[in-house]
């Protein structure tokens, strides 16, 4: 059987977590979201041991051991079409995360078809509109400490997958994402569920 595993990519506030599923409907599949950032917040309202171990790394801004990232993950996923958000987010994540799934295409026989969506916009937007966004106890020192970190280690993580030759989807991040994708239908065409001729190949993605 045949799965999606899409997984979004870009600053904090470019707008992952908002347009993946708008993404799915506009292209025909509806997908399950495995977003990180929800599982950790869920965690430290619950104060398990694990909430209360990640609750001053993520309240500060910083980035989740591995380990228990992909341990919430692991416990999360299912054998369907799945949407990751907020992980992958450094370089040893993306290969923990070949990891795990090629575990679970065996355990579940499962051919698994890999998509990256590349969200691009520039740092001061991202900034902006996570500023706007604040959540509790989310200080404009704590966004700046993420922004930063992604933008460290995003074109590390790109250059990982596109050396996979894992598709590429990069949008822009700055409009109306699914509007956009939508109204250039000359620029798009579906294949099993998948998006091609949007910037797949050696100019998938723009090094800033």
């Amino acid at each position: 059987m045949k799965i999606a595993l899409n997984t979004g990519i870009g600053l904090a506030g470019c707008g992952k977590g908002t347009n993946a599923p708008l993404l799915d409907a506009a292209f025909g599949k509806k997908l399950y979201t495995i977003g990180t950032g929800e599982l950790c917040r869920a965690e430290i309202a619950a104060k398990t041991p694990l909430g209360i171990k990640i609750e001053p790394i993520y309240n500060a801004g910083g980035l989740i051991d591995d380990e228990d990232i992909m341990t919430m993950v692991i416990q999360n996923m299912q054998p369907t079409d799945t949407n990751l958000d907020g992980v992958v987010r450094k370089i040893s994540q993306a290969r923990e995360m070949g990891k795990v799934v090629n575990g679970f295409s065996e355990e579940f026989r499962l051919e698994i078809q890999q998509l990256i969506y590349y969200y691009d916009i520039p740092s001061a937007l991202a900034r902006e509109r996570m500023l706007d966004r604040k959540r509790d106890g989310e200080t404009a020192a704590v966004i700046e400490k993420r922004l930063n970190i992604a933008l460290k280690n995003n074109d590390q993580i790109l250059e990982y997958y596109y050396k996979l030759g894992t598709p590429i989807l990069t949008l822009d991040a700055t409009k109306d994402i699914v509007g956009n994708l939508i109204n250039r239908n000359e620029r798009i065409k579906k294949i099993g569920g998948y998006i091609a001729g949007h910037g797949f190949g050696p100019n998938a993605y723009r090094i800033r």
